[in-house]
């Protein structure tokens, strides 16, 4: 006990003591003193106790009475004052027993000062309180016979002054023997806002019983009035109300049971804030049996109106049913008697469940243990199937498992064998750790008639508490390489797979930053799309300080929000490949990388590719590597692109220079590309895209630039190309060309027109077969790609030109027909093309030859080469001996009258002939090329003119025809050298 209490206590008993003094030296006055011989006694012996100038009078003295008037009595701690006291008794009792019949004392004024009481530190600390101690307080026997029937205090008051203020308290005491050793006690403490009644029977210990009821009605201000500091014990209590507290209590013994305290408490229309807490009832109930302070079972029940921390939340109207135990008044043990309904909703987290709870601290091992019913979790817009959850180990550490945790609408995953930990330690400056671990099963899947194979992942999760914010760690992990997914009809997957998430949160913001990381590594993929093997990925995104409440509701279109996002973003992704293919994509040895970062108040994005061999169909590159870089802005970004490779041992590189303008809302692109010169040497790149072409090869020097620019509906592109030293070799057709150069113009590649520029293309020397053609010459233009248009064409053959009049050629194959005019062909240079023929033409023939292109098929039409009117032509032919030199052989035959009359004559005819077809002046010339009836015979030719001999001139026409198909004829003419 509290040595000043104690001392308080001895000064109250020292009170009382007095009292009953008066009381025996009243009763001695009755036997027969005088008043005032008594009264004097009683002062002096007062004075001998302490008590400083003690003032009363007896004012009536009878032999079945006593009255005392104008008490007054004081100490240097308490005075007491009484306006009477009254006393009855018979007279032989008092004499014999020292028993009174009753006391009634009116108007009594005790008063203590306990604010200068000095402590006692001297005196042993009080044993620990007990009932059975309590029990031994109340025990009557030490007083036993009792010495009066009756005593009452009434109308009385007790004045308490602490070093605060002075408390004063109306009271009454009743006190009755209803044996010679049994006494029944009725108190009443009052107060304006709380009185406290207190019932007793004092007895042996079966018998004894005392009750007290107390009611408060503004129980805070009683704490401030009695407690001042009790808020200073409480800081993190920011707001308490409570309308009236309500407490009753009984102590008692039982036969053959220990002491036992009964006790109801009743707070009424209780409210509080605590910490971050509120919490409203409108009854809340604390009932008690116990034998010892030791340990104190509590039984609370209460409906709640409101229990609330941020956004977790007890629902109301629902009975609380609870089972606290304590345990030298510290928590022992708690058990709730029926699960307990809450909520929590942050927004984008909420849940609700059932939860029941049991603490025992006696279990050093678990002591607390619980179970969480039909947990439903929701997340933004997914909500997670019910669940249940179970935990158990310490105020410290808590072990945890839970059922499969899966989606509640068409789950792709359930995570299966959960299990965690959450530690709580003391120190708060320590963090919180959360820990948990389950599997990850996909849910089944059919493909094509059959179960596709998905990957199962090992999940860790780790989350750190502190009190200024969180960090959580996650990762995933898969448990299968091979396969490590397969979709029947689809593809195949194998490899290893791990995902990284780190991310940390301040408590006071919603401001995030941490990073993800995915780390894949033998990956092999078969797939009619795709297939690879010895693929490995790395890649990271860091961020700095997103809003979480804002980024799901981001407008991913709003250029503004979407940048100042990337601004705080950085991503990196790098990628390798053994083999990698994609009809008719292929590479080997092949890697690039995507890198975002802000810079200067501006974003950087690199992208880089890179393959030891890359094809496409028959194409082959060696040594790629494309390289991208943009800097800027959402509103603008300006980049340069660079390739470069070894096509047939042959450097290429190309470079680009552009601008990305409004990506988000109105995308355009524009730029610009050059194509640096390079040299193809025998080249067979047209045959491998065409193979009509096989064996043909190319040599050249090409050099490429132009400009391009896109939108987000469509893209075109310009093209200037240039070929110089330009040769192909096509032993098929027996073609070689030389000299060749070519000028392309497109303004636009999507439409395929040349717009004001047109096209050049020029050839020094063409051989098809024993053909040769000297300066071929073309320009020409594409027009919205529909048309060639051809301004002209020419090709010098037979010391005249062959011209394509200007045509206007459809692309897509329609029908379409021109004429080709043949100009000034030299005949003799027509004769000197043919080996056999062993002579001299003179003179020049023109014409003109139509073609078609119909139904796909090209025809030649009928055309015509002839000798222009009075255009000088000659023959001139060694034909001696062509019909006279196997004369002298044949065998001999009687002569005719004509061979006589020849022979007179002189006249040879064999010669003759010889002579008229060697020398012929030609008057007339017509080719008749390709007539439409006669399709088998493609040119029938008519020579006329004037034979020439010694008998004289001689008319002559000469008609002849070949006969063939087309084919037949192209290959008869660029072989008739060779013939």
């Amino acid at each position: 006990m509290n040595p000043r209490l104690r001392k308080l206590s001895r000064i109250l008993l020292r009170s009382l003591a007095a009292l009953f003094l008066i009381l025996l030296l009243g009763a001695l006055a009755a036997w027969g003193l005088r008043a005032r011989i008594a009264t004097a006694l009683a002062k002096d012996y007062l004075q001998e106790q302490g008590i400083e100038e003690p003032q009363f009078t007896i004012s009536q003295l009878q032999t079945d009475s006593l009255t005392i008037e104008s008490i007054a009595l004081r100490h240097p701690q308490a005075t007491l004052a009484a306006d009477r006291l009254q006393l009855t008794f018979t007279l032989s009792e008092l004499l014999n027993s020292y028993r009174i019949g009753s006391a009634t004392l009116q108007n009594l004024t005790l008063s203590l000062d306990a604010s200068q009481l000095p402590a006692d530190n001297s005196q042993p600390a009080p044993e620990p309180l007990s009932l059975e101690k309590v029990f031994q307080l109340l025990d009557p026997s030490p007083f036993l016979p009792l010495p009066f029937d009756r005593i009452q205090i009434a109308d009385s008051t007790l004045n308490l002054k602490t070093p605060e203020e002075t408390l004063t308290f109306p009271f009454e005491i009743e006190a009755a023997a209803d044996s010679a050793d049994s006494l029944q006690i009725a108190t009443t403490l009052q107060h304006a806002s709380h009185t406290l009644e207190l019932e007793a029977t004092l007895a042996d210990p079966a018998r004894t019983r005392l009750q007290a009821h107390l009611q408060v009605d503004a129980p805070v201000a009683f704490l401030d009035r009695y407690l001042p500091h009790w808020k200073s014990d409480l800081p993190d209590l920011h707001q308490l109300s409570l309308s009236s507290l309500e407490l009753q209590a009984t102590l008692s013994k039982p036969l053959d049971s220990p002491a036992q305290l009964e006790a109801t408490l009743r707070l009424h229309s209780l409210a509080a804030n605590y910490e971050e807490a509120t919490a409203s009832f409108p009854l809340l109930t604390l009932e008690t049996l116990f034998f010892d302070f030791n340990e104190i079972p509590l039984h609370i029940t209460a409906t709640p109106q409101s229990i609330l921390r941020d956004t977790l939340a007890v629902l109301p109207e629902q009975t609380l049913d609870l089972d606290i135990t304590l345990s030298n008044l510290n928590v022992f043990e708690i058990q709730t008697r029926s699960p307990i309904s809450w909520t929590y909703d942050s927004g984008y987290l909420s849940a609700a469940s059932n939860f029941q709870l049991s603490y025992q601290l006696e279990n050093t091992l678990r002591p607390l243990q619980g179970q969480i019913e039909t947990l439903r979790l929701q997340l933004d817009d997914q909500e997670l199937a019910p669940f249940s959850l179970t935990a158990s180990g310490t105020t410290d550490q808590l072990n945890f498992q839970t059922s499969p945790l899966s989606l509640a609408n068409a789950s792709p995953a359930t995570l299966e064998g959960v299990t965690g930990t959450l530690n709580i330690p003391e120190a708060p400056a320590e963090p919180i750790v959360l820990a948990l671990t389950g599997t990850l099963h996909p849910a089944p899947l059919a493909l094509n008639g059959e179960e596709a194979f998905l990957p199962q992942a090992a999940l860790q999760l780790e989350s750190l508490i502190f009190e200024t914010g969180t960090e959580t760690k996650l990762s995933l992990a898969s448990l299968q390489s091979d396969p490590l997914t397969q979709l029947p009809g689809i593809a195949r997957l194998a490899g290893d797979l791990k995902l990284d998430l780190f991310l940390e949160q301040p408590s006071d913001s919603d401001l995030a930053s941490g990073n993800v990381k995915l780390d894949a590594s033998n990956i092999s993929i078969q797939s009619e799309q795709l297939n690879g093997d010895g693929i490995a990925i790395q890649s990271e995104l860091s961020f700095q300080q997103w809003d979480t409440n804002e980024l799901s509701n981001i407008d991913l279109t709003n250029e503004a929000a979407l940048y100042s996002l990337l601004r705080r973003t950085q991503a990196s992704l790098d990628w390798q490949a053994n083999k990698l293919s994609s009809p008719p994509f292929s590479a080997q040895w092949s890697g690039g990388s995507l890198a975002l970062a802000p810079q200067d108040e501006q974003l950087k994005i690199s992208t880089s590719f890179g393959a030891g061999i890359l094809r496409y169909d028959k194409l082959r590159l060696d040594q790629v590597y494309i390289e991208n870089e943009h800097r800027g802005t959402l509103a603008q970004l300006g980049g340069t692109a660079s390739f470069s490779a070894m096509l047939e041992g042959v450097t290429l590189q190309a470079d680009s220079q552009h601008q990305i303008d409004s990506p988000l809302s109105e995308l355009s692109l524009s730029g610009n590309y050059t194509l640096s010169p390079f040299q193809l040497v025998h080249s067979d790149l047209p045959a491998r895209f065409l193979p009509e072409l096989a064996g043909l090869s190319l040599s050249a020097a090409l050099q490429a630039e132009g400009d391009f620019q896109a939108n987000a509906q469509d893209a075109d592109a310009s093209l200037s190309l240039t070929l110089r030293d330009g040769a192909i070799a096509y032993p098929a057709s027996q073609v070689n060309a030389r000299g060749l150069e070519l000028d392309l113009h497109l303004a636009s590649l999507a439409q395929l027109d040349s717009g004001p520029l047109s096209s050049r293309l020029r050839i020094e020397d063409i051989e098809a077969g024993d053909l040769k053609s000297l300066q071929a010459e073309s320009q020409f233009s594409f027009q919205n790609g529909t048309q060639l248009a051809v301004d002209f064409a020419t090709v010098s053959l037979f010391g005249g030109q062959a011209q394509l009049r200007s045509a206007q050629i459809p692309i897509d194959g329609s029908d379409f027909q021109s004429t080709l005019d043949l100009e000034n062909f030299d005949l003799d240079q027509i004769a000197r093309y043919i080996d056999f023929f062993d002579g001299r033409m003179q003179g020049k023939v023109s014409g003109h030859l139509p073609f078609r292109l119909r139904d796909g098929a090209f025809e030649l039409l009928r055309g015509d080469l002839r000798l222009p009117d009075g255009a000088p032509a000659s023959l001139r032919y060694n034909t001696q001996g062509l019909l006279t030199q196997d004369a002298n052989a044949m065998p001999g035959t009687k002569p005719t009258l004509s061979d006589r009359i020849l022979k007179f004559l002189k006249i040879n005819p064999e010669k003759t002939a010889e002579q008229a077809i060697g020398n012929i002046t030609i008057t007339e010339f017509y080719a008749d090329l390709f007539p439409e009836n006669e399709p088998e015979t493609p040119i029938k030719i008519r020579i006329g003119g004037t034979a020439h001999t010694d008998l004289g001139d001689v008319p002559v026409v000469i008609n002849t025809q070949l006969h063939g198909s087309l084919t037949e004829l192209y290959n008869f003419v660029i072989r008739l050298n060779s013939l």
